[in-house]
């Protein structure tokens, strides 16, 4: 129950970034005034020119399932980096770090390759997306596992070439005939170049 909690507030805190710079870029009414009320500065588009993008987010893995019971929460962290196909498919070739805590163990690392396409709704600055992907999962032995991953999440355009992006990834990771289970809730930026 303490990790769909935290997936709530994460979740939320993200919505209230993204809610708080809209209404800055909208700016207030000025009242009383009988002039022409004046237009906001045009939003950043985003740069089609640009083929390539980086990215880096930091956030907090939460297992699910029978994990729960032996890990908690901790620190997430992904770098990636896209091509653009067109202004709303890419391919992305990601690097995920997770770090479990545990009381017994002190901690776990799991470390994650894959590779998936990205599909973003509109062209606007603000575009919501979804993407997933399949690759390898590394623990702290060595031992190689096959896993996939789902989510989507929000980037907004600051410049042509700078995004704000939150993301929620869901990861299953096959362990010997059952399901390692985790959630990522995860901040960041990306570059285009």
């Amino acid at each position: 129950m303490k990790t769909f909690r935290l997936t709530i507030l994460t979740l939320l805190l993200i919505c209230a970034a993204h809610v708080s710079t809209s209404a800055q870029v909208a700016g207030p009414n000025e009242a009383g005034s009988d002039t022409k009320t004046s237009q906001p500065p045009p939003l950043p588009q985003l740069s089609t020119s640009h083929f390539f993008s980086v990215g880096g987010r930091v956030g907090v893995a939460i297992p699910h399932g029978e994990v729960n019971d032996f890990f908690d929460p901790n620190i997430a962290a992904t770098a990636d980096l896209e091509y653009h196909a067109t202004d709303q498919f890419s391919i992305a070739g990601l690097f995920g770090y997770r770090r479990f805590s545990s009381s017994f163990s002190g901690h776990e690392n799991l470390y994650q390759i894959s590779a998936g396409p990205k599909f973003y709704l509109t062209t606007d600055s603000t575009r919501p997306f979804v993407n997933g992907g399949a690759g390898a999962f590394v623990d702290d032995t060595g031992t190689v596992r096959f896993g996939l991953h789902l989510g989507g999440g929000l980037q907004f355009q600051v410049s042509p070439k700078v995004a704000l992006e939150g993301e929620y990834q869901f990861h299953n990771v096959f362990v010997g005939g059952a399901n390692f289970r985790f959630s990522t809730v995860q901040g960041g930026v990306r570059f285009r170049f």
